[in-house]
């Protein structure tokens, strides 16, 4: 139902990720050692300083810096409204190549959710790298 200039958009990010659509995979994985280590200025390099595909400017998303404060505070994720369904495609560890929502401003590829998602990424690897050994499973013992 995406009009005919946003669903080409949309075929070319799912070229990215093996032409794979995230809103038919079965299953997400609650793995935390699956998400990209994407930091504060992957985020900010990409809500502000992507260039659109649509109009090739900058993104200039600085609202959605703020998500920021409302992913730590739990505004944004817990929400019960919270129905958009948002991805990113992330390359490697850390740059951010694309993003989609299904909100109005998600077509634009940065909205508040897109920027949640980051944020929330960022928050979680940050602290899945902080973990010690003793929060581990003994990995150093031989099975028996």
């Amino acid at each position: 139902t995406l009009e005919p200039v946003v669903s080409a958009r949309y075929g070319e990010k799912l070229k990215l990720i093996a032409g794979t659509d995230p809103y038919t995979l079965p299953t997400w994985s609650p793995d935390v050692k699956s998400l990209p280590a994407v930091t504060y200025p992957d985020i900010v390099n990409f809500l502000v300083y992507s260039p659109s595909a649509y109009t090739l400017d900058d993104l200039n998303c600085y609202k959605g810096l703020e998500a920021n404060n409302q992913i730590f505070c739990g505004w944004v994720l817990h929400s019960p409204r919270f129905r958009e369904k948002a991805w990113i495609i992330a390359e490697g560890n850390s740059k951010v190549l694309s993003s989609h929502c299904d909100c109005m401003a998600g077509f634009g590829e940065s909205c508040i959710h897109v920027a949640a998602l980051l944020f929330a990424s960022d928050g979680t690897v940050q602290i899945r790298n902080s973990w010690t050994v003793t929060q581990e499973p003994a990995y150093w013992l031989l099975p028996t």
